[in-house]
């Protein structure tokens, strides 16, 4: 009878801590959208990171943001062109 009330014991106090940290882990404290570090990034944002770091170099860099900012002036709606394949047949 007392082996059983203490594992009994342990598996209630197991429980309660258990479901003691999922409610703090739960409905800890959130992060705010307004925080600096959780903006989106743009993607030219994301290459100056890249340039920042010396993973690109700087005619790399140049040539990759007017890639995106040529990007930001075409409509997103223009027909695609027809790419053709390798071996002259024409994609579809």
């Amino acid at each position: 009878m007392g082996i059983g009330m203490g594992i009994g014991m342990i598996l209630f106090w197991g429980l309660i801590i258990a479901a003691i940290v999922v409610l703090v882990r739960g409905f800890g404290a959130r992060p705010v959208a307004s925080e600096p570090g959780l903006v989106e990034k743009t993607p030219l944002d994301i290459l100056g990171e890249r340039y920042a770091k010396g993973e690109i170099d700087k005619s790399e860099f140049e040539q990759k943001r007017r890639d995106l900012e040529g990007s930001r002036t075409k409509p997103m709606d223009q027909p695609r062109r027809e790419v053709p394949k390798a071996g002259g047949v024409e994609a579809s």
